[in-house]
């Protein structure tokens, strides 16, 4: 409603004027002008339209019509995440908008966008990073990050990218872990005749021995496992073959904790999804 008044009125200017082209564009250009004190700039365009329909080559008009345009193409283009987009068009804006009002709105959106350039960077940043902990196989680390990155305002090709690569996490993971567990199965079988095998069994009530298992809290017995290699694993478990147990909430199902027991009978307790720590405890 509010551009068909503002059509209605530009109309009822030209027709005022019909005959006085000097008129038409002199008084479009003065009414662009309040427009943009006022910052109703789709109101302007539309006056220098009439004007430049008048007169297509008035100096005056174009380089006005040429910077409104360009400040709501950078908005939208803001609006709608595309900041380098945003940036090339502000780059190339008419430098004479110093000389109207609209300078203020063009240097708040140019500010802007200087900060979410920033924010791409460091998104990027964070994308490489990513890549590299997928390289050395830090997937539980990997998985981390991307919950983090997710929590940004990611354009288009940083979401594909993102998506893409987790995918890779969960499949890469779960190959591990299968190829881990068949490891261990046989270091299990190869163990069982040492003086050093130890039973699941033997594995539940060391967890048992070391821990205060709390009321609705239960010890469920998940695998043989060769312990990951990420960085927060303690240096001397990496690598070694270990019964796996994970602490569970009943009444909820919820896990809160994953428990090693290696043959040689020390203790690992996981809690990297809660607190980012996996710690010897026996």
């Amino acid at each position: 409603m509010r551009k068909l008044t503002t059509a209605i009125i530009l109309v009822a200017l030209a027709l005022m004027f019909t005959g006085c082209g000097n008129n038409i564009v002199k008084k479009s250009i003065e009414q662009a002008n309040t427009a943009i004190e006022g910052k109703d700039y789709d109101k302007a365009l539309l006056a220098l339209e009439l004007a430049l329909d008048e007169e297509n080559d008035n100096v005056e008009a174009n380089k006005l019509y040429s910077i409104l345009q360009s400040y709501q193409k950078a908005k939208k283009a803001v609006d709608e995440n595309k900041i380098n987009e945003a940036k090339e068009i502000l780059d190339d804006i008419d430098e004479r908008y110093k000389n109207y009002p609209i300078k203020e709105d063009v240097n708040s959106l140019n500010n802007l966008i200087q900060e979410k350039v920033k924010e791409v960077e460091v998104i990027n940043n964070n994308i490489t990073k990513l890549e590299k902990l997928i390289e050395e196989k830090k997937y539980d680390e990997a998985k981390t990050l991307i919950e983090e990155i997710n929590k940004s305002s990611l354009n288009e090709d940083q979401k594909n990218k993102i998506n893409e690569l987790d995918s890779k996490v969960t499949s890469e993971k779960a190959k591990a872990e299968t190829e881990s567990k068949k490891k261990a199965t046989s270091n299990s079988s190869n163990n069982d005749n040492t003086s050093n095998s130890l039973t699941e069994a033997q594995a539940y009530d060391l967890i048992l021995s070391v821990i205060n298992l709390e009321k609705d809290y239960e010890i469920v017995y998940s695998g043989v496992i060769t312990i990951e290699s990420s960085s927060y694993i303690p240096s001397e478990a990496r690598g070694k073959t270990a019964y796996m147990f994970y602490e569970n909430h009943v009444p909820s199902g919820t896990s809160i904790a994953d428990y090693y027991v290696d043959m040689e009978r020390h203790v690992y307790k996981n809690t990297f999804s809660a607190d980012g720590k996996c710690i010897k405890i026996h």
